[in-house]
């Protein structure tokens, strides 16, 4: 017998407006460097270092100066375009994914909402916490992380 449902948070019941690629080009545009890692790249690197930081702007700091040493870069460079990265990734830029409401509606158990974002997104979360029923349980990865 099933007693709960977890459900992922990110590109399940809500998304970003902006994709990870468009986001970071314009980190690299804001930082005055030619891109020369992809968004491909950034996600295939991001869980050996999210095993290893403890926040996504550690992560991406780390993620981002090793990708551009690896492309012949100064990982200053790189670190630059996480910094800007981070001021680009609009946390309000958020929309609810048709019927997540009615899928949350739908399920007849306790729920729980899981990400790998950050546990204080307020503006993502408040959208996303609209969608959901008052008994839904929340959890991040600074909650839910191994060590």
């Amino acid at each position: 017998m099933v007693d709960a449902v977890c459900f992922d948070l990110d590109d399940t019941l809500v998304t970003y407006e902006r994709s990870v690629a468009d986001v970071l080009a314009a980190a690299f545009d804001r930082a005055g460097v030619d891109q020369c890692f992809s968004a491909a790249d950034y996600r295939g690197a991001f869980e050996e270092y999210a095993e290893r930081t403890d926040t996504v702007a550690e992560l991406r700091r780390a993620c981002f100066a090793d990708l551009a040493e690896a492309a012949g870069r100064d990982p200053a460079s790189g670190v630059a375009v996480a910094n800007a990265y981070e001021a680009e990734r609009d946390q309000t830029r958020v929309r609810t994914l048709p019927g997540a409401r009615d899928l949350l509606d739908a399920v007849d158990r306790p729920t729980a909402l899981v990400t790998n974002g950050r546990p204080r997104c307020s503006a993502r979360n408040s959208r996303a916490r609209d969608s959901t029923t008052p008994s839904t349980r929340w959890c991040s990865r600074a909650t839910t992380r191994r060590r």
